[in-house]
């Protein structure tokens, strides 16, 4: 916030507060949302032009999520795309989330979480596997349609 205070750029307490929830609160992708803003032409970070941001973030990263499709196995990827959809699952091998998601079966989800947790795609956090790259899983969740 000092950086956007002394280039005499305005960013209010609940702009962070959205780029922090966006990011996991995680270093890099802070910094790296908040550099793109930094910037940019103007002195008042709004919410559109943090909404265009992230969007920038998701175009410019697509050529290579768009090939993670192809590099692992379906199954995975609609695993993947389940646990960005619901921003993190406790209990991904549950009922409920195999069928909201139309996933086939608890041990087809629990081979791809060692899968997917092998290749350091997702991670389990607080007891939470979320999917690692942050960036990804907006990519994920925004592609996802909410099938």
């Amino acid at each position: 916030m000092d950086k956007f205070i002394s280039a005499h750029k305005k960013i209010s307490q609940e702009a962070i507060s959205k780029i922090f929830d966006w990011t996991r609160i995680h270093t890099f992708y802070v910094q790296y949302v908040c550099n793109l803003l930094y910037e940019l032409e103007g002195q008042n970070i709004n919410d559109e032009l943090i909404n265009l941001t992230f969007q920038r973030v998701l175009d410019s990263y697509e050529p290579l999520f768009t090939s993670f499709r192809n590099l692992i196995p379906w199954h995975q990827y609609s695993l993947l795309q389940a646990i960005a959809a619901e921003n993190g699952i406790d209990k991904p091998t549950s009922g409920a989330f195999i069928q909201k998601y139309k996933l086939t079966s608890a041990s087809s989800v629990k081979t791809s979480l060692i899968a997917l947790a092998d290749k350091e795609m997702i991670v389990q956090s607080e007891n939470r596997w979320l999917v690692y790259d942050v960036f990804f899983s907006r990519w994920l969740e925004y592609h996802y349609g909410g099938r």
